[in-house]
């Protein structure tokens, strides 16, 4: 399919297919938009960097195109000046070696500021700071930048939850309320599950690394539920079939892993009253929105952290004027 016949093109500004010679590094970076930013002295987008293990490049296309836009939003609702833009990497087991992320970081730098990015899905702290060894076009490091976004991010998603309970139940309290989170071990997930839990309410979490071929992921996914589950093992529910999640009988579903997972399918499946989660583009397609909009409240967690005053990357600029860039010093 051109991509100008896409149905999820929307006037792209930049599109970029990368396959660097000598290396399998393979991925798109979409820009959606482009906004001046004074600091920098140009126009410029911000849009983080995922790995996944996409079924083909038709569907790596689908999601950075999807990816991207979403970022303009954001980055209007914070109210940065940044434009969007998203990347995606098809995932290969050289994606464990730095020289991968060198490779990467020089397709980053090739742009001259067009793109800045950071962690997203499967990338960490660890590669944005061997990115950084090659191109300034990052934030996120653990040295000169706000290091792991999980936390904060973790916190909005946990503000959209209490904020969204006010709201439908007339308390924020969280005590006795049952919540379905889907992806319970990755970055954000583990992170809301523990303010949950913590909060008294009751867990019932899906995590598709306990299926992973990769056995770092599964020994990773199966500590991660060890922490979880020390915090109080009366009041988590483990689900070990990922697709169980969406039929729970929960007053909250907390989408934390993939996009576009409420479907015409899923949508029917769903028995809660509150859908508040972190993952992006969770409306499989545009027709999907009135039927999402028809049984339940959705919050959007970033749009939350906009409203409490919390702007993304806030750490990176505390040297830098307000509204100027996320990249440290």
């Amino acid at each position: 399919m051109a991509v100008f016949d896409h149905p999820e093109y929307d006037g792209h500004e930049k599109l970029v297919w990368f396959n660097p010679p000598g290396t399998r590094l393979r991925g798109i970076i979409a820009i959606h938009t482009r906004f001046f930013n004074r600091f920098l002295g140009r126009r410029t987008s911000l849009g983080g960097t995922r790995v996944w293990a996409y079924r083909d490049d038709d569907e790596a296309e689908r999601d950075a195109l999807r990816l991207s836009k979403g970022m303009t939003y954001k980055a209007a609702l914070a109210g940065v000046p940044f434009g969007g833009a998203k990347a995606v990497i098809i995932a290969d087991p050289d994606a464990e070696k730095p020289q991968f992320w060198l490779s990467y970081a020089e397709v980053v730098d090739s742009l001259n500021g067009r793109f800045i990015t950071a962690e997203d899905m499967n990338v960490h702290v660890e590669q944005i700071n061997i990115m950084r060894r090659e191109t300034r076009w990052v934030c996120g490091a653990s040295v000169g930048g706000s290091g792991d976004p999980s936390p904060m991010t973790a916190w909005g998603v946990f503000n959209a939850i209490t904020t969204s309970a006010r709201h439908v139940f007339g308390s924020s309290s969280l005590a006795g309320k049952r919540a379905a989170v889907q992806g319970m071990c990755g970055g954000v997930g583990r992170r809301v599950t523990e303010r949950l839990l913590r909060a008294g309410a009751y867990v019932i979490g899906s995590e598709i690394k306990f299926r992973s071929e990769n056995s770092a992921e599964r020994e990773s996914a199966e500590c991660i539920l060890g922490e979880l589950t020390a915090i109080n093992p009366v009041r988590l529910e483990v689900l070990r079939d990922p697709w169980d999640i969406y039929g729970q009988e929960a007053d909250f579903f907390v989408p934390c892993a993939g996009g576009a997972v409420l479907n015409e399918t899923t949508i029917s499946l769903l028995r809660c009253r509150i859908v508040a989660g972190s993952a992006n583009n969770q409306l499989d397609t545009p027709y999907d929105r009135g039927r999402a909009h028809s049984g339940f409240l959705r919050m959007d967690a970033r749009r939350r952290q906009s409203r409490q005053g919390v702007r993304p990357h806030d750490a990176d600029r505390r040297h830098a004027p307000r509204h100027s860039c996320p990249l440290g010093k």
